[in-house]
């Protein structure tokens, strides 16, 4: 039995919401028009072989954030996140959930308009746990030079408050593990934006 298996109980599902995502998708499509016109010099300007590279990069880029998109809506799990007592699986982060034992500090941040949630993580933890795709490389280069790895809910059915609330009810830190769930330091941790959020009571695993 695995640690977040569904019928373990106490498991809390964030999944991937159609009409949060279908602007993303519809956004995209005039941009991957803008940089095919660019890539074939539809536009009646011609600036070069330069504007050329810029079209056939937007449309890679673009086109590939498109598929990426698609396939989610339509073929992928739509299970993104699950938490519960054994620990948290991004399946955008780790291809197998990362038990609470893993983490050693939890922080809530506010970056302009997203508020995402991060993991830090020993070098050993990390390497067991975190697989990104579709950029590894990317990735690694993220987790060494922040020492840490994020999530957020974009996209997602469930807001992040609600992810911020559930991770609070299992993650304690090593500092307390026999204490109520929060900061280090005792304190409960804010949403980014300042608010604090109140730690709920650790429930007993069914």
């Amino acid at each position: 039995m695995g640690l977040l298996d569904d019928d373990v109980g106490d498991v809390e599902t964030w999944r991937r919401s159609v009409p949060k995502m279908l602007p993303g998708l519809l956004v995209s499509l005039p941009l991957i028009a803008a940089s095919v016109a660019l890539a074939f010099g539809w536009g009646g300007d011609d600036y070069g072989i330069f504007s050329q590279v810029i079209g056939w990069m937007g449309t890679l880029f673009f086109g590939g954030a498109v598929l990426t998109l698609a396939w989610q809506l339509l073929v992928g799990d739509p299970v993104v996140i699950r938490v519960g007592p054994g620990g948290l699986h991004d399946r955008r982060l780790s291809p197998r959930p990362i038990p609470w034992e893993s983490i050693a500090g939890i922080n809530f941040h506010k970056l302009d308009r997203v508020r995402f949630v991060t993991l830090h993580m020993t070098p050993e933890a990390l390497r067991l746990h975190v697989r990104s795709r579709p950029f590894p490389q990317l990735a690694r280069w993220s987790v060494r030079t922040l020492g840490s790895v994020t999530i957020n809910t974009i996209g997602l059915d469930r807001s992040f408050d609600e992810l911020v609330a559930t991770v609070n009810t299992w993650y304690q830190p090593p500092s307390s593990r026999q204490g109520p769930a929060g900061t280090a330091d005792g304190r409960a941790p804010d949403t980014g934006d300042g608010t604090p959020v109140s730690p709920r009571p650790r429930r007993e695993g069914r």
